[in-house]
């Protein structure tokens, strides 16, 4: 929240409002005919506010670690079952760019290579599934830099290094707009062996990565080496809210719509469909244990600057939930005692 409010004063410094507005609405409004508004808290001590109207954007700082780890916990899921399918490779595809290329147009070139790429004989007779997941950066020296990552699980018996090669001239051929594509990114680990159950882990957290978090912190030790050999980074490195605004406020309106994540084959749910943003945000309403509360009809007539600050706490996580409780109730008496704790009244829950 902290940085959600950080980045709106930048957008609103740099004259660009209407992206600083969009990004307000998330939690601006409650639900429709929603009794309560409910902070809850997940496994691992994580809280999120159910009863609001979120956004479900990719690079939203309030809706990017829910569904981050939404979608790690739907793989990790599937760790155990797939290790044993197939030879596990991670692949990364990046292009070289010059400094001042739009974001959409390097977005564009490379997916146009991937699609056609899944379209390829070769690919649908190796490839049992995948997990892909988008990444985009930014810096002074060269601009935006998107790329994928790709947990790619090939048939058995498939020879892992001709595919790869396979892969590096299919890539070089097809990529368009006079670009050529970059195998050095990641210090080279463009094409590398899953070799244990655990690094296969290791890559689902990678690509499911909570921005805020370092993951050098809650990865053992002895398995911090193969983090930074598979991926090429062990911690959490830059986060969208580390952008300049114009930057920020380029990609938030550029992708619009685009998909930041898929999966497919032995990695989508079995007999299910792949889980949508709009899925997710279903269950940030049932998740969680509920720990505080407040109606929606006082949440409505509280001040904006009230709002954001409740909001704020709610998802803090500098406080832990004892110290989190103490706040919200000292919150409370100040604000006429609107605000409750533990479950929301049963006579009152649907307003």
């Amino acid at each position: 929240m902290d940085r959600r409010g950080d980045l709106v004063e930048g957008l609103k410094a740099r004259k660009l409002g209407q992206v600083a507005k969009e990004l307000m609405k998330c939690c601006s409004r409650p639900l429709p005919n929603g009794g309560f508004l409910t902070v809850k808290e997940t496994q691992g001590g994580l809280r999120h506010v159910s009863g609001l109207m979120h956004c479900g954007r990719h690079l939203c700082p309030i809706c990017h670690p829910f569904h981050a780890a939404e979608r790690r916990g739907d793989l990790f899921a599937l760790v155990g079952v797939n290790w044993e399918a197939g030879q596990h490779f991670l692949f990364t595809p990046t292009a070289r760019h010059r400094r001042g290329v739009k974001w959409v147009e390097l977005k564009d070139s490379i997916k146009v290579v991937a699609r056609k790429m899944q379209d390829q004989r070769r690919w649908k007779e190796s490839v049992l599934g995948f997990t892909r997941a988008d990444e985009s950066t930014w810096s002074d020296k060269s601009g935006h830099h998107f790329h994928q990552h790709y947990l790619l699980t090939l048939r058995h018996g498939v020879d892992g290094d001709a595919f790869a090669e396979w892969l590096q001239g299919f890539w070089e051929k097809t990529i368009r707009d006079d670009r050529s594509c970059d195998w050095s990114g990641m210090g080279g680990r463009w094409w590398k062996p899953v070799r244990s159950e655990a690094e296969l882990g290791l890559v689902m957290n990678y690509q499911t990565k909570d921005w805020e978090e370092d993951q050098a912190e809650t990865t053992p030790e002895d398995l911090r080496g193969a983090l930074q050999e598979v991926t090429g980074a062990g911690t959490k490195g830059q986060t969208p809210w580390d952008w300049p605004a114009e930057v920020f406020a380029e990609v938030w309106t550029a992708s619009k719509g685009h998909r930041w994540f898929g999966t497919a084959g032995i990695w989508k749910a079995k007999n299910a469909p792949e889980v949508t943003e709009d899925e997710i945000e279903a269950r940030r309403e049932a998740k969680g244990t509920p720990i505080a509360w407040i109606h929606a009809e006082d949440w409505n007539a509280l001040a904006r600057e009230v709002r954001d600050d409740l909001l704020r706490g709610a998802y803090s996580r500098d406080m832990d939930r004892g110290q989190f409780l103490r706040w919200w109730g000292e919150c409370s008496v100040a604000l006429g005692g609107v605000l409750g704790l533990g479950e929301p009244p049963e006579d009152l829950e649907n307003g």
